[in-house]
């Protein structure tokens, strides 16, 4: 396979400057908690594929990761692994 390995976390990621959208995500929060601010995780649906029903208690429906940036004391909810993620939110 042309050279590229399976990412082992996000210093690989970094290195071979690609990965899925949760090896991005996951990325951008590690880099903005280098930086001195808090981030974290968050599991959520993924849209595209499923509806998100909150009378299954199942944790299968939450199959997508989301970051959270806390900013001015306010948590902002970002995406940074989807393709043509603006910058900055509005």
């Amino acid at each position: 396979m042309l050279g590229i390995k399976l990412n082992a976390g996000v210093e690989d990621v970094l290195q071979q400057r690609s990965g899925d959208h949760d090896d991005l995500n996951r990325l951008f929060v590690a880099m903005v908690r280098a930086a001195g601010s808090a981030a974290s995780l968050m599991l959520v649906p993924n849209r595209e594929h499923n509806l998100f029903v909150p009378t299954l208690l199942s944790m299968s429906q939450f199959d997508a990761e989301i970051a959270i940036v806390r900013l001015d004391g306010k948590d902002v909810f970002l995406d940074p692994g989807t393709k043509f993620w603006p910058i900055w939110p509005d």
